[in-house]
């Protein structure tokens, strides 16, 4: 009897190191593997307009985004606040796939003064911004580590 309890303990022991192991592998990476970060982007800011439903989804130079110094890029428009939800997204000229910037998620609702990270993919989504006064409004880019965010000021 002692015997057979020795063994099962031997088992069980040997189990239950064999479990950790194979539940470790499950929660390393392998060597050299990064995960991708669907924020961090490379744009050519001088390229970049400020596209929606406020302009037709154009491409205008007055929505188009300019250098304020150091990392950090601005386009300044004018906007009514008679209860519509404005649509919008950054992107260049072309629409083109790694320059179009918007949310990752499905519904972006932006808020004045509340900085929110920009999704460059064809697949970004719209953001979404209601003014609650007439007035001009500052959107500005600003990149720090290779991401970007968008944030909306009343000027």
């Amino acid at each position: 009897m002692k015997n057979c309890q020795r063994s099962i303990k031997r088992i069980s022991t040997s189990v239950l190191i064999a479990l950790t192991f194979i539940l470790a592998g499950c929660t390393t990476q392998p060597s050299g593997y990064v995960i991708p970060d669907p924020y961090k982007a490379s744009l050519d800011e001088q390229a970049l307009y400020l596209r929606g439903t406020f302009n037709w989804w154009g491409v205008q130079e007055s929505f188009r985004f300019v250098s304020n110094g150091t990392n950090s890029w601005s386009a300044r428009v004018y906007l009514e606040a008679d209860g519509r939800t404005e649509d919008f997204k950054i992107s260049d000229p072309n629409w083109s796939p790694l320059q179009t910037c918007g949310g990752l998620d499905k519904k972006v609702v932006m808020v004045e003064k509340i900085a929110v990270k920009l999704f460059c993919n064809i697949q970004s989504q719209n953001f979404q911004f209601t003014p609650h006064k007439n007035g001009n409004y500052e959107f500005r880019l600003a990149k720090q580590s290779g991401s970007y965010t968008l944030s909306i000021n009343r000027l």
